[in-house]
């Protein structure tokens, strides 16, 4: 384990497995540079079939965990959506 991984993870032992793996859920949680050995990202491809009165707030929340849709796809005159 590199120098200084020690203070990141205070009370941590570092010989664990959380040691070892870090969850990250903005930039700014990040560890230093020099302290990560590789990362890794999960990826999800969905479909979301929702009433068209909540797809708008479905896609803001989508987006703002950077997703995006591919398609819009609207279904029973309109009433439901594909996305």
């Amino acid at each position: 384990m590199p120098e200084g991984a020690e203070a990141l993870l205070q009370g941590v032992d570092p010989n664990s497995e959380e040691a070892l793996m870090k969850r990250v859920d903005t930039p700014m949680d990040a560890p230093r540079t020099e302290l990560i050995s590789y990362w890794k990202e999960a990826l999800v491809s969905a479909t979301i079939i929702t009433p068209r009165e909540f797809a708008r707030e479905i896609k803001r929340l989508c987006e703002s965990r950077r997703g995006y849709c591919k398609s819009e796809e609207f279904m029973s005159n309109g009433k439901v959506v594909n996305l």
